[in-house]
């Protein structure tokens, strides 16, 4: 499953400890996106920021959801996590550049089916790094996966008001995709692959009007 960002995220004001997350969002959105935006309506087509967390059922650092999913304990960088997605071909090896003579900068970093163009935040990585630094002075192990989760909220929250407030949501899709592995694996051994298709979105419904953009198809001949 995954969330779209709509306006009344742009609602941030809660927070619950220290968080750079704001930051972050602030500073992708100032440097990448506002500038982007520009070239994305040359185009002719918005782009979608995909804000990978885990499921909801994941949430509990006393098992050992965060070892087998794919964030790995904490030891991968959004640039991994990135770089795996291309090589099970679920976005495009190449980049695009938005240049009129598409070549040189500005570029995005992938593409999906359908031609969407989609981004994730390399920026992530440093919440990921905060959360391992934090519990290197914890006695517990395991990757805390429902903070990592809340991170990623209000990185979200902050940049979607940033955008609206920015005046570019126009060219700029949020997704919160939560998901444990690119690949998963029923009881009866049959497996899946994540998908990502953004063909038929519908920038103006919900979740359930577009949940076939995102989902695990079988990879099972």
């Amino acid at each position: 499953p995954f969330r779209i960002a709509k306006d009344e995220d742009a609602d941030d004001k809660k927070q619950s400890r220290e968080s750079v997350a704001r930051g972050l969002a602030d500073g992708y959105a100032f440097n990448f996106l506002e500038f982007m935006s520009v070239h994305l309506r040359a185009v002719g087509k918005p782009i979608f920021v995909l804000l990978p967390k885990m499921p909801k059922y994941h949430d509990d650092t006393n098992n050992d959801a965060a070892r087998n999913s794919w964030v790995r304990n904490g030891s991968v960088t959004i640039r991994d996590l990135i770089t795996q997605m291309k090589a099970a071909q679920i976005i495009q090896t190449e980049g695009r550049s938005l240049h009129p003579s598409e070549t040189g900068r500005p570029t995005v970093d992938s593409l999906v089916n359908g031609g969407a163009f989609i981004d994730v935040p390399t920026t992530l990585t440093v919440l990921i790094r905060g959360i391992i630094e934090d519990k290197a002075n914890d006695d517990g192990d395991d990757f805390d996966v429902a903070w990592y989760n809340q991170e990623v909220e209000l990185f979200r929250k902050r940049l979607t008001r940033t955008v609206k407030e920015g005046g570019y949501g126009d060219v700029v899709n949020i997704i919160e995709l939560e998901f444990f592995n690119l690949t998963q694996t029923d009881a009866d051994g049959n497996k899946f692959q994540l998908q990502i298709d953004f063909t038929n979105f519908n920038k103006n419904h919900g979740y359930e009007e577009n949940k076939e953009c995102a989902k695990y198809v079988s990879m099972n001949a």
